[in-house]
């Protein structure tokens, strides 16, 4: 009997490891036993879908995402071999994402998938190769925010693309020493930000651009404010959790009209270090009550991911089980879903939800390559067009289309002109206008990613043909005209000699 019992236990083993215990009300999964992401991102869609980053480190320092959209998960994707510091990702009303890292060489990047394929840029690059935090966010236009402080230049800045190019602008004003910067955008696309101050406005702090200047609120004291994050509600009021002094979960509102400040949850302080892996994620439901996220500790080695749920006045914590390096989204539907790097027994990509999760494997989609370069690219110039023409890659996975990007200066725009068929191999631009100098790049594309950037260089579209002879076109005409008589003159003296 006692070796049925341990066969049993072993074969349960499994299963016990791949049902994660979370408590009633809520669904658990294990998406993969082999990524263990130190930090993870996560959003949902308009419809409801996952989609989710993780930091995998098995294979050097890889950000990797996948999404349910299809039903079932995607295959891996690898965005960018990164830093190892948590990332961020948001989705925009179209259901596609948009990613915000650190590379290894510091710069600070963006990705989005919006195009079709993913597409990164460079967004800032600080010499001093490091970053007091950065956010993201969406607007109403599916137009990109981005705050972030590099180091040593004390500033909270802000980048867009609203205009229509990336801009970047300095948030802080005066002497004060800014960083941590949280980002949300409102109903009528005003950013706001809450970052932690120090100088003439100490503690946290509320930026709003609502006015079209920005102007700054002091809304806690506190200086020992270690993470920021932020939501606005369905009213454009901020929600606002906030780590201090690696042990007290606090949040703040002006919900009600004037700024409130709760203590949600006192974590003991077991590895301060552990902390930067992980910072505290806020959401509001439908009836703009908040949520925050975060990881609690008993110890040394002993990680709890917990949520902790406002009702009224009242703050409610769910412990969902062992992890740490957690992020949280919530869905149209008020769905919950929670990602973390698990512990003990369910160690690997943990996802808990209070919805339905999907069944499958983090990244367990059918796996292929992305195609290399397209090849013997030309672009040629014609009045009020540019004809470009391209041959197929000759390297890497089969390519199934080709996203097209233009600009009048040399470089490469976010968003693409137009994604086209591979075959027949060209594309007329006939919204080019005459006179006017563009610059082309074209990036092959298929499901599992997208090859190199292509650039055509320097093209002009034709202006209406000009005349056959160009600026003497008259007097060519009158030579013409004049020879002509001469030769109808010579013709008649020779019929006259002839009768004579």
């Amino acid at each position: 009997m006692a070796l049925v019992a341990i066969m049993l236990a072993l074969v349960a083993l499994p299963l016990m490891q791949n049902a994660a215990a979370v408590p009633t009300g809520w669904n658990g999964s294990r998406l993969s036993s082999t990524i263990s992401p130190q930090q993870t991102s996560t959003a949902v869609d308009v419809n409801g879908k996952v989609h989710l980053l993780g930091v995998d480190y098995n294979n050097g320092i890889h950000l990797v995402y996948a999404d349910d959209v299809s039903g079932s998960w995607s295959a891996a994707y690898t965005i960018d071999v990164c830093a190892g510091t948590p990332p961020s990702i948001v989705t925009d009303s179209n259901g596609h994402s948009h990613v915000l890292y650190l590379q290894q060489n510091q710069s600070l990047m963006y990705a989005t998938n919006a195009g079709g394929s993913w597409v990164n840029r460079t967004i800032f690059t600080n010499p001093v190769g490091f970053y007091y935090g950065f956010s993201i966010a969406v607007d109403h236009n599916n137009k990109v925010h981005i705050a972030f402080t590099p180091a040593l230049s004390n500033m909270v800045k802000h980048s867009t693309n609203a205009g229509g190019s990336w801009t970047i602008e300095n948030v802080t004003s005066g002497s004060n020493v800014e960083s941590r910067p949280a980002l949300a955008v409102d109903s009528n696309n005003k950013v706001h930000i809450a970052c932690l101050s120090s100088g003439t406005n100490n503690g946290l702090v509320y930026h709003e651009n609502t006015t079209g200047t920005w102007t700054a609120t002091v809304v806690n004291s506190s200086l020992n404010i270690e993470f920021i994050c932020m939501c606005l509600d369905h009213n454009d009021k901020a929600h606002i959790g906030f780590m201090t002094a690696y042990s007290t979960i606090r949040y703040s509102t002006n919900a009600g009209g004037s700024w409130q400040n709760d203590t949600v949850s006192t974590i003991p302080v077991a590895n301060s270090d552990i902390q930067f892996d992980s910072p505290p994620n806020i959401v509001v439901d439908s009836s703009n009550n908040p949520k925050i996220s975060y990881f609690n500790t008993t110890g040394d080695l002993a990680y709890f991911v917990e949520v902790a749920s406002k009702s009224g006045s009242t703050w409610t914590i769910t412990r969902l089980g062992p992890g740490l390096s957690q992020s949280m989204a919530i869905s149209p539907t008020d769905k919950l879903f929670v990602a973390y790097d698990g512990w003990s027994t369910t160690s690997g990509f943990i996802l808990d939800s209070t919805g339905v999760i999907t069944p499958g494997t983090f990244g367990s989609g059918a796996s292929g390559s992305p195609p290399g370069p397209v090849t013997a690219v030309t672009a040629t110039g014609g009045e009020s067009k540019v004809t470009i023409a391209w041959s197929a890659p000759t390297t890497g996975g089969v390519a199934i289309s080709v996203i097209i990007y233009r600009s009048t200066t040399n470089s490469m725009p976010s968003s693409p002109l137009i994604t086209v068929a591979v075959s027949p191999g060209h594309y007329v631009d006939n919204s080019a206008e005459d006179n006017q100098t563009y610059y082309y790049w074209l990036v092959s594309t298929n499901s599992f990613g997208n090859g190199p950037a292509v650039a055509t260089g320097a093209v002009t579209a034709g202006a209406a043909s000009a005349p056959l002879y160009g600026d003497n076109t008259a007097l060519i005409i009158g030579l013409i005209v004049l020879i002509i008589v001469v030769f109808l003159v010579l013709a008649i003296i020779r019929r006259r000699r002839r009768k004579q």
